[in-house]
């Protein structure tokens, strides 16, 4: 591998990390119940697509699996 391309593989390492922390950090922040107006389907679905971008990440940076869930149950979507 060539010095460039050494660092461009560093430069891409460094953004998919800090993409990796801004989806960690919307994980932490997610909360159970849906903000008034959205429906809980789709307040699910959104987490589900943080998680599986967020597991893309860890898989393509070569990280471990993360440990969390991979569902919520809320009630209001259960029928």
């Amino acid at each position: 591998m060539t010095r460039a391309q050494e660092r461009l593989a560093t430069r891409q390492a460094a953004t998919a990390r800090q993409e990796l922390d801004g989806y960690e950090r919307d994980l932490a922040a997610w909360q159970p119940t849906p903000p008034e107006g959205i429906l809980p389907w789709a307040h699910l679905a959104y987490r589900h697509g943080l998680l599986a971008a967020r597991d893309d990440l860890r898989a393509e940076l070569g990280m471990a699996p993360a440990v969390t869930a991979n569902t919520t149950v809320i009630p209001e979507a259960r029928g």
